[in-house]
């Protein structure tokens, strides 16, 4: 394109030219949009990519330029843990990783893969870190550079033209998003839909209904059905809660996944967050993890423990996640009625009933008003009714007596009950002479 100029007095005919090219994902050829385009030189020039990825500058003086690519964010949910866990097989030798995955693995940005790149994907995953190390969320490669196993690290990431002098076509770029070893990352959503045959072989996560008493710790497993030959090496879990009702003290690895990464995140009340990834594919069925919670709720509260999400393997095999609802237990309570025994002065009847099924006969305790024990005997048991049969003497003291009784239902949750009466005891008669009589011992009860 002829481009001309006076300066001076001098007309000068000089040259414009034009560079054009599209960018794509290294896995998957889809376009990617949104993509920043610089043009470094006599000036600094910058365009995005389009919806087909395209982008293209005009005019351009001859000279000496550099073109690069740059973007942020548009990640989605192309990084799990399953990247994670494809960096510690390469690390262990069970998968190998080209020239691409190498640098998306590369979550550090030091030119090595390593284990700790496995963990910044994990603690990315949970929310502990919202950028990798290395800074950024995309590199750009320019496509016509062969990127390898031996040379991705020192990959040149730019174009130079010394000098630009003709147009130029075909200057395309490969994305990779760091952390997506995988290569997943599409435009829409990166998430893969499982295929027929792994939907048909769901793998069931689940947490069963569990009850405690209010100030107890529980511990509540996640346990899996059998995977044997599925291939599972990293999972994506996120639990909700009522923070009202249950609050985490603990989080433990299961003996299923013993040997893999493990980073949870509880930051948020009322929200698990686990990221987990191994280099050996889990087998058999068990406990994937254990969540130790305090019990803060009332009697008779509840709360569903729910997966938010359950992912294996960014997908495959898919996951039927079962939740879990938490009780709050309920104490049993105990009636007690005491009555003087007609057939004998000093005989106190007590009969005590539950509101629950009792795991075993509960104990019963009567303290005078001198915290003196009163010997009280069960005299019989029918259908859930308890019979006591308790001797007052003369050498209880008058004033309020207290019964304690404390059983234990069949989910092992203690009541308490109480129950007050009076005592009152005639005792020796002091005559006005001076002379002692002494007078017969009764006992009125007064319940």
């Amino acid at each position: 394109i002829p481009k001309y100029q006076i300066n001076n007095g001098i007309f000068t005919v000089g040259s414009a030219f034009s560079i054009s090219g599209k960018t794509d994902y290294y896995s998957n050829q889809e376009l990617v949009a949104n993509a920043t385009i610089t043009l470094t030189g006599v000036s600094t020039l910058t365009t995005t990519t389009n919806g087909s990825g395209s982008y293209q500058f005009i005019n351009i003086d001859n000279g000496n330029w550099v073109l690069s690519a740059d973007k942020g964010g548009d990640v989605k949910t192309s990084i799990s843990s399953y990247d994670a866990s494809q960096i510690l097989k390469y690390k262990v030798g069970l998968v190998n990783l080209n020239g691409y995955q190498m640098i998306a693995a590369d979550t550090s940005g030091n030119g090595a893969v390593s284990s700790y790149d496995a963990s910044q994907i994990l603690k990315y995953k949970v929310g502990l870190i919202t950028q990798f190390p290395v800074g950024k969320e995309w590199c750009f490669i320019p496509k016509a550079v062969f990127v390898g196993t031996e040379n991705w690290a020192s990959a040149t990431k730019t174009i130079e033209y010394k000098p630009l002098n003709e147009d130029k076509t075909g200057q395309d770029f490969v994305g990779i998003v760091y952390g997506d070893v995988s290569g997943n990352w599409t435009k829409t959503n990166a998430m893969k839909a499982p295929m027929l045959s792994q939907v048909l072989t769901q793998v069931t996560i689940s947490i069963p209904d569990t009850s405690a008493n209010t100030g107890s710790s529980i511990e509540i497993p996640v346990k899996m059905s059998d995977v044997t030959g599925l291939g599972i090496s990293s999972a994506d879990i996120k639990l909700t809660y009522d923070s009202n009702v249950l609050t985490v003290t603990n989080i433990s690895i299961g003996t299923m996944a013993s040997e893999w990464l493990f980073t949870p995140n509880t930051s948020t009340v009322g929200e698990i967050i686990i990221a987990m990834a191994g280099s050996n594919d889990l087998s058999g069925s068990g406990t994937l993890f254990t969540v130790t919670f305090n019990v803060v709720g009332s009697p008779n509260a509840t709360t569903t423990v729910h997966f938010e999400e359950a992912v294996f393997n960014e997908g495959e095999p898919s996951a039927n996640p079962i939740d879990g609802v938490f009780t709050v237990a309920s104490a049993p309570c105990f009636t007690i009625i005491p009555a003087s025994d007609p057939v004998g002065i000093g005989i106190l009847t007590i009969i005590v009933t539950s509101d629950e099924v009792l795991k075993a006969t509960p104990t019963l305790t009567i303290k005078d008003s001198g915290n003196a024990t009163i010997t009280a005997t069960l005299v019989s048991c029918l259908q859930g009714t308890y019979t006591y049969q308790a001797a007052i003497t003369s050498s209880n003291a008058d004033g309020t007596a207290t019964i304690l009784v404390v059983g234990t239902d069949t989910a092992e949750n203690q009541g308490i009950g109480s129950k007050t009466f009076h005592v009152s005891i005639p005792r020796k008669v002091v005559i006005v002479d001076g002379e002692g009589q002494t007078g017969t011992v009764a006992v009125t009860l007064k319940p």
